[in-house]
């Protein structure tokens, strides 16, 4: 039995094992063990996942990012709203406009229906992806002619493929904020070449 040092037991109530911890040792100890107490409670506090709970929420985030893919592919702009929040989403990629002009809602879907304009055949799939917690990670993979201005190049009717690798942040089954790079200087490089 370990005694706390403001407990001061009868000698025969010690057995041999038994410690009696002196001030400074007793006060390290007592840190360590409340910081550890705290950890082991956090998540059940701020509401942590559980295994189960963290793969379904894993599995409604890969089905969002399906979604995504299908709007475009589909070239449905009304279904590719719906996936994002009415307010206050969020943009940090960067992009050879200013990103910040594509925080919100609308302006990401303006951007997109302009790249489905130039690229009317525009097919969009994710060759790698992953979830974690409320985040989504993909390598997304575009396809499609160009037959509309785009980047400042004018239509040159050839087909091309090019990626972006994005991270999306999730709340209540919207997409709230993104951090991505699309490699809009190898797209130009095929336009242009």
């Amino acid at each position: 039995m370990i005694y706390p040092p403001d407990y001061h037991p009868n000698e025969s109530e010690l057995m041999e094992s038994d410690t009696v911890l002196r001030k400074k040792d007793w006060l390290p100890m007592n840190r360590r063990s409340a910081l550890l107490a705290t950890l082991s409670v956090a998540p059940l506090v701020l509401g942590a996942a559980t295994p189960a709970h963290a793969a379904d929420k894993a599995k409604a985030n890969r089905k969002l990012l399906q979604s995504f893919l299908d709007a475009l592919t589909a070239h449905d702009m009304d279904k590719f709203k719906s996936l994002y929040v009415a307010d206050g989403y969020i943009q940090h990629q960067a992009l050879p406009t200013n990103a910040a002009s594509l925080t919100g809602r609308e302006a990401v879907v303006t951007y997109f229906a302009k790249r489905i304009e130039a690229f009317p055949d525009l097919v969009v799939s994710s060759d790698v992806s992953l979830t974690e917690g409320d985040l989504i990670c993909a390598n997304l993979i575009y396809t499609g002619t160009h037959r509309g201005e785009y980047l400042g190049i004018a239509p040159t009717g050839k087909h091309v493929t090019f990626n972006s690798t994005d991270i999306i942040k999730v709340r209540d089954g919207r997409f709230v904020e993104h951090w991505g790079a699309a490699d809009l200087f190898g797209l130009s490089q095929q336009l242009r070449g």
